[in-house]
């Protein structure tokens, strides 16, 4: 994600993305025609604009999930940050089950 916002300030059309330059892993197989064969671009690059919404993507789905979370947030944050768990099972309640 920190990598990001270098890549949407990049000129693509005078240094084409490279497919080593991206996390490979991020690209789940419905994206990887828009990500790698956008015939606009040079053989062997990466459509920069796919990759970005590719991986926005993936976020969203992760934190709702709750794969991932966002720090400091009532919504996406960690529900059981702060809770502990001992002989007598949890000792607090996350926030979305208290009401």
């Amino acid at each position: 994600m920190k990598r990001l916002l270098a890549l949407s300030r990049r000129k693509v059309k005078a240094k084409p993305l490279l497919p080593r330059e991206i996390d490979q892993k991020l690209v789940p197989p419905a994206w990887k025609k828009a990500v790698f064969s956008n015939p606009d671009l040079p053989q062997g690059s990466v459509d920069r604009d796919a990759y970005v919404v590719c991986v926005l993507e993936q976020l969203y789905r992760a934190l709702g999930r709750r794969d991932v979370f966002a720090s400091p947030s009532n919504r996406w944050s960690d529900p059981g940050r702060g809770c502990w768990t001992g002989r007598s099972g949890s000792r607090c309640k996350p926030t979305c089950c208290t009401a």
